[in-house]
């Protein structure tokens, strides 16, 4: 089974760990988020999915509901358009045929009341970026480096670990 990742990006770029993202403009910083995204593919397998949600409107969109959205690299790009981005994830996870194959990441406790009782999961920014540091290639000369500090495992599902670690 394929999970679909679905990412709170203004609060993962925002957050503590998104330092990685760190440039001049928020555009600059999306840009960071989605390559870093393809490079370190911290979904685990090819098959699950990743969409990104901002707030505000993408420069060149196409119109989806009440929102635009655009793809880069494989990855769906959802800008709210007026609503806030919660709202978005919201309406995905409620109008979502197996919303127990999705994953939310954000630290918004927030989203974590309003996705209650949905089906659906949800991980910190912390744990979902720990999962592409291990999974990447080990710097040379070095040691592996532990990021699983601060990382409570009772976020992450058995369903969870099956997929990330085939």
């Amino acid at each position: 089974m394929a999970l679909r990742f679905i990412l709170d990006g203004y609060n993962i770029i925002k957050s503590e760990e998104g330092g990685a993202f760190a440039a001049a403009t928020l555009e600059q910083r999306r840009v960071k988020l989605l390559d870093w995204l393809c490079d370190r593919q911290p979904q685990g397998s090819a098959q699950n999915t990743v969409s990104v949600v901002f707030d505000g409107q993408a420069e060149h969109p196409y119109g989806t509901n009440s929102y635009t959205q655009q793809v880069y690299q494989g990855i769906v790009i959802r800008y709210s358009e007026g609503v806030s981005a919660d709202d978005i994830i919201e309406e995905m996870v409620r109008w979502d045929q197996s919303p127990a194959e999705i994953v939310v990441v954000t630290n918004d406790r927030g989203i974590h009341r309003r996705l209650g009782g949905m089906g659906a999961c949800w991980i910190t920014v912390a744990a979902f970026m720990a999962k592409a540091r291990t999974s990447h290639r080990q710097p040379a000369g070095g040691a592996p480096i532990d990021n699983t500090e601060g990382i409570d495992n009772d976020d992450i599902t058995e369903e969870m670990k099956n997929t990330w670690l085939k």
